[in-house]
């Protein structure tokens, strides 16, 4: 039996082996994990913002999103915005971060915005001390309220009371005649 290869059989050939080539290579850099260092890397060399947010919205991540990990990446200057979107990304590891009152406190020490702390509360498995004392404490840190009622609202899971609930006082309706 004799193979005969034609022309336009090996150029198709050929096609589909540079083709194979060329998503090999893109597959390659697609797999790349992004981490806070690669985002920090990727801010210090003055890369645009939005090149670094679709950067981490098209790419895996094993993002720290913690409270320390949030206040390392500011400390680098990453902005709250990409702070935001890395937050986002992780929300998976974010929900099993067990947040307490000490991280919310170093967050907003660290000069993060009360609107990226109340996102990260939002996302994490609330450990907070809501007791007297601790709400005082929070007080006494001028946490600011919003921040508390955000805390409130995610509850206490290690704590054996219920949840806190916002009660809405109405005025009584007066007429008259």
């Amino acid at each position: 039996m004799t193979l005969v290869v034609r022309p336009a059989s090996m150029a198709l050939g050929m096609l589909i082996l540079a083709t194979t080539a060329v998503h090999g290579q893109a597959g390659t850099r697609s797999e790349e994990v992004l981490t806070n260092a690669s985002v920090a890397q990727l801010v210090q060399s003055k890369l645009a913002r939005k090149l670094i947010v679709a950067k981490i919205r098209d790419s895996r991540n094993s993002f720290d999103v913690s409270a320390v990990g949030l206040v390392a990446l500011r400390a680098q200057d990453v902005p709250e915005e990409i702070l935001g979107v890395m937050l986002e990304s992780a929300a998976e590891a974010a929900a099993r971060d067990a947040l307490s009152n000490q991280g919310v406190v170093q967050m907003l020490d660290a000069k993060l915005s009360r609107d990226l702390v109340i996102t990260k509360i939002r996302g994490a498995t609330p450990n907070f001390d809501l007791t007297t004392s601790g709400l005082v404490s929070l007080q006494q840190r001028k946490v600011p309220r919003q921040v508390i009622e955000a805390m409130m609202l995610a509850g206490n899971s290690s704590s054996s009371s219920p949840p806190v609930r916002r009660v809405i006082r109405r005025r009584a309706a007066t007429t008259t005649c």
